[in-house]
């Protein structure tokens, strides 16, 4: 048998069925009048094009400059013109050791401006007692001759410096004197000194090769010689200037460093 209903459960069915529909109804009508009163989607704008450029101007060649060319032929022709200076350097007591190890001449202007020459000794002619060493100098000027025992000490760790002013009508045989000692130094009653600055009055920019970055150290096994040109030279305290002592090169004996230099340490033994 078929479950009877009530009528008041149909009736209360049916009414919830009304509202739902009503209810669905109303929601579908808002929804579309929103829609109705927001209006279209807007679009997005399209992009601009960019502007049209103008076309280049056709090349033109440029008219000739008859007077540049002028001039520059005529500074090319001066230039060919210039015959230089030959020079020949004359170098006298140069030891046989130094011919194979490197050393020779360097040669610079004054102001630097050309850079450095150098001249080993290995290519120079040798005759009794000398060598010569020919060059040619691109002009005349003030130039400055270093004897060294490479290229590395031309400029500031020479053994002998020479000053030469050169004219076109000047004579063109340089004489130079190579001579050098190799010096010793020793401090009375000490095992252990310095260490000392070696200076040359004449040029505050020299440095010896040999003591160049820690100066002269005179100990047990510290090499306490120096190859050294002729010259006046002065020893000094770099923590004390005022403790200095002058010497001369050549010389027969060692060099002593005085009491007052090299003061007596009661804490070595």
């Amino acid at each position: 048998m078929r479950p009877s209903w009530s009528p008041l459960i149909r009736f209360v069915a049916s009414l919830l069925i009304v509202v739902l529909l009503a209810v669905g109804l109303g929601l579908g009508g808002y929804c579309a009048l929103l829609a109705l009163r927001r209006g279209p989607a807007p679009r997005a704008d399209s992009p601009a094009l960019p502007p049209t450029a103008k076309p280049l101007p056709t090349p033109e060649r440029l008219p000739p400059v008859p007077d540049l060319a002028r001039i520059a032929l005529a500074a090319s022709d001066r230039l060919q013109a210039r015959p230089g200076l030959a020079i020949t350097v004359r170098v006298r007591n140069v030891a046989s050791a130094w011919r194979t190890e490197g050393a020779g001449i360097g040669i610079a202007r004054r102001d630097h401006q050309d850079g450095l020459v150098w001249l080993p000794f290995a290519n120079a002619i040798e005759r009794t007692g000398e060598i010569l060493l020919p060059h040619t100098l691109a002009d005349a000027g003030d130039y400055v001759l270093t004897i060294a025992a490479g290229r590395a000490f031309a400029n500031h760790g020479y053994l002998t410096r020479h000053l030469l002013t050169l004219g076109n009508d000047s004579k063109k045989e340089i004489e130079l004197d190579a001579s050098a000692s190799l010096i010793t130094f020793a401090a009375l009653g000490q095992k252990h000194a310095g260490p000392f600055r070696v200076l040359r009055p004449d040029d505050a920019n020299w440095l010896p090769m040999d003591a160049a970055t820690g100066g002269l150290i005179l100990g047990p096994e510290q090499p306490n010689r120096l190859w050294l040109g002729n010259g006046e030279y002065e020893l000094r305290d770099p923590l004390v200037p005022e403790r200095s002592q002058p010497f001369a090169v050549p010389t027969s004996t060692p060099v002593q460093l005085s009491a007052t230099l090299a003061p007596p340490r009661t804490d070595r033994p």
